[in-house]
């Protein structure tokens, strides 16, 4: 890995901005991820950094081997005044990721191609349309979930500042007993 490309990651790592995009960063770093699954993307920007900075660390390891980075993303695009799902995924792909966008709204999409997306790596929830507050999304989730996943989801405050946070495996079966709990009454 060449000397600049180090200070890139490093300046992802540590010194990007928004600074609580860092954490993402840096956890799809530390472990490697190689499918990854963001629901409500916010830009193309977070996706973007996401799949250098995990390639970056790819380099560092020295393995030329590895499969491609697989990377989903489910979101509205263009029917939620976000940018066009033809500009995202040239974006994305420009980057030599296996790249695949599934548009629509995010609950309903999740219910149709869970089964199909299977377990991922990193899981990404972002709070951009309100519909993680939906039990029925939690009876999803897990379905995309295996042992070593890691389930990153993002909270505004008031100030419409936004904070990552990771949810463990006891913290989501919780989620998901109160949506079957939700479903059988």
């Amino acid at each position: 890995m060449s000397i600049a490309s180090r200070l890139k990651l490093f300046h992802l790592l540590h010194f990007s901005q928004p600074s609580s995009e860092r954490l993402i960063y840096q956890i799809a770093c530390e472990n490697r991820c190689r499918r990854i699954l963001e629901v409500g993307l916010d830009g193309a920007r977070r996706a973007q950094r996401l799949l250098q900075a995990t390639d970056y660390r790819q380099e560092t390891k020295g393995v030329d081997d590895r499969p491609p980075i697989e990377y989903i993303g489910i979101d509205l695009f263009e029917a939620g005044n976000g940018p066009s799902l033809k500009d995202v995924y040239r974006l994305l792909r420009s980057g030599g990721a296996k790249v695949r966008l599934l548009p629509g709204e995010p609950l309903g999409t999740l219910a149709r191609w869970s089964n199909e997306i299977g377990p991922v790596d990193l899981l990404l929830l972002s709070n951009s349309g309100g519909w993680q507050q939906s039990p029925r999304f939690w009876y999803f989730v897990p379905r995309l979930m295996s042992e070593t996943s890691i389930l990153l989801v993002e909270h505004r405050d008031g100030s419409a500042k936004a904070q990552w946070e990771r949810l463990g495996h006891l913290q989501l079966d919780r989620l998901k007993k109160n949506a079957d709990l939700r479903k059988a009454a």
